[in-house]
């Protein structure tokens, strides 16, 4: 997906509108083709959700179930002049103009998809890792996705802990413990009718969730701790899954204790309503956590208009969280 067509996408999922609804919907595409062009905008873009209106995207993917497909190319082309979100097109100008980097200012390994001349990794996450850093907290950063970017990731993410960034030159040189190496500090997910297995660089096959939850505590907080890792999730098994919400990307929680780490993850993928992509799990049980219990506790819905606009997006999100925790632990 090309950027343009990212920050369409996103449009999409931000703006609320009313449809035709009927009754019964139509059995043929054609038809739920017909029913999308009905979709309006009436309000928007915003991440709240507006009763009574449903995003575009949504009318899409999880009303009428369109064609993955065919939704993606109407998602990508959104805000575009002539088409049902072209009221949004002024905030569509205004995220590619925030996407774009200062003047004179050059970025290396940046995907071709993102373009030249533009952001990879946004400032909020960075913005957020020199906000723990500057005020002490002990934090370690894992990356997760179902796609192929980690190696670009993982480029740009040492090149902001060496201090070399061009838009970051003040990093403090306490960052570069967490300098990822790919040679030691990345993994694979992968699951199956057998259950969840997980394979570290450099050790073998952990099998089942006892002993991938040590391996994963081991290394993030063991006597020879890595402060970063970045995982390759297994997407074949969530869509053989049909995209369920307990077959996602796992995630281990411990139980709440003085000395266990409040686990923040975040992915644009989680819904209103739900966990979908990621798969929050009970680390000393393997027990499914309600979604009730960890939304904006240990899920996050990322909100990438919000997080692409607003500098200190992550920084407030985080905070939020462990405001949500502490409540959780007083109650």
């Amino acid at each position: 997906v090309q950027c343009d067509e990212m920050v369409n996408s996103f449009l999409s999922e931000a703006c609320w509108g009313t449809w035709a609804q009927t009754s019964e919907l139509p059995g043929d595409a054609e038809g739920r083709r017909a029913l999308a062009a009905t979709w309006t905008m009436q309000r928007g873009p915003t991440p709240e959700a507006q009763p009574g209106l449903v995003t575009y995207a949504d009318l899409l993917e999880v009303i009428l179930k369109l064609d993955k497909k065919e939704l993606q190319e109407m998602k990508n082309t959104f805000a575009q002049p002539g088409n049902l979100g072209e009221q949004a097109h002024g905030r569509y100008l205004d995220l590619q103009q925030k996407l774009r980097l200062p003047d004179g200012i050059c970025l290396q390994h940046v995907p071709p998809a993102v373009g030249e001349g533009r952001f990879f990794i946004i400032p909020a996450f960075f913005t957020l890792l020199l906000k723990l850093e500057s005020g002490g907290r002990d934090f370690r950063v894992v990356f997760r996705t179902f796609g192929t970017d980690t190696a670009d990731v993982i480029k740009e993410f040492n090149v902001f802990c060496t201090g070399t960034h061009p838009c970051f030159p003040d990093v403090p040189e306490s960052m570069s413990r967490f300098v990822l190496d790919p040679a030691m500090d990345t993994g694979k997910w992968m699951r199956d009718d057998d259950g969840i297995h997980l394979t570290l660089e450099g050790q073998p096959q952990q099998d089942g969730a006892e002993q991938c939850a040590a391996a994963l505590n081991e290394r993030l907080f063991g006597a020879s701790k890595r402060c970063s890792l970045a995982l390759q999730d297994f997407f074949p098994f969530w869509r053989k899954q049909g995209e369920s919400d307990d077959s996602g990307k796992p995630v281990f929680v411990e139980p709440l204790s003085e000395t266990s780490p409040h686990v923040l993850f975040f992915d644009d993928n989680i819904e209103r309503d739900r966990a979908h992509i990621v798969d929050a799990r009970d680390a000393s049980t393997w027990a499914a956590l309600p979604f009730s219990q960890t939304q904006n506790v240990h899920l996050i819905k990322a909100e990438p208009i919000s997080a692409i606009e607003d500098v200190n997006y992550f920084v407030a999100a985080v905070a939020a969280a462990e405001a949500a925790l502490a409540r959780t632990s007083a109650a």
